[in-house]
């Protein structure tokens, strides 16, 4: 299957998720949603943000395509729970990357 756009090969650093004035206050989030280089300059998948409302509740799952992980949070509104999750990239709470297997394609 082809794609439908190529992928970029040289991506810039840093883009800002939706827009800064939202996730100013979450700083690790964001980063693990916007930054497209590691570290040592490598490109990088930038990590995806799932959010599902169910009995009440907010519940978001940030999915880190590369480390074949994910780590949950929930809460009664969206701010609780993003700042759940951001906690939880800070190592303050429970909140701990959960790995799975890869598909078989």
């Amino acid at each position: 299957m082809k794609r439908m756009q190529p992928r970029p090969k040289d991506k810039p650093a840093n883009q800002p998720p939706l827009d800064q004035e939202t996730f100013k206050d979450f700083p690790l989030l964001s980063d693990h949603l916007a930054d497209t280089l590691w570290d040592d300059g490598g490109l990088r998948e930038p990590s995806k943000l799932t959010l599902t409302i169910s009995e009440g509740r907010v519940l978001l799952c940030l999915s880190d395509q590369e480390a074949n992980a994910g780590m949950f949070a929930n809460g009664e509104t969206l701010w609780e729970a993003l700042t759940a999750l951001e906690d939880g990239l800070a190592g303050q709470n429970g909140c701990r990357w959960v790995k799975w297997k890869k598909w078989k394609k």
